[in-house]
């Protein structure tokens, strides 16, 4: 993960999205429930997605909700191809 002032490039990296919600979420020092009632999500959910657990149960929505809470824009961006 690279940060960059307000920037944060995230390769295609589950763990470093998540790093980076979670170092968000407490540099703005935001609880997880306060954070979970921002972006419409339960505390539960984010709890899981924070730590990684149940990959399978986290949808992208609300994981975008949760980013959007923090103050992100999520980019899609082609990578270069060697």
């Amino acid at each position: 993960m690279e940060f960059n002032g307000d920037t944060i490039r995230l390769a295609s990296d589950p763990d470093a999205f998540r790093s980076a919600v979670r170092s968000a979420r407490q540099r703005q020092h935001l609880t997880q429930d306060g954070l979970a009632g921002l972006a419409g999500v339960s505390r539960r959910w984010l709890s899981r997605f924070e730590t990684g657990g149940d990959p399978y149960g986290v949808e992208l929505h609300k994981a975008l909700s949760i980013a959007r809470a923090l103050g992100f824009d999520v980019v899609l961006a082609q990578k270069d191809r060697p």
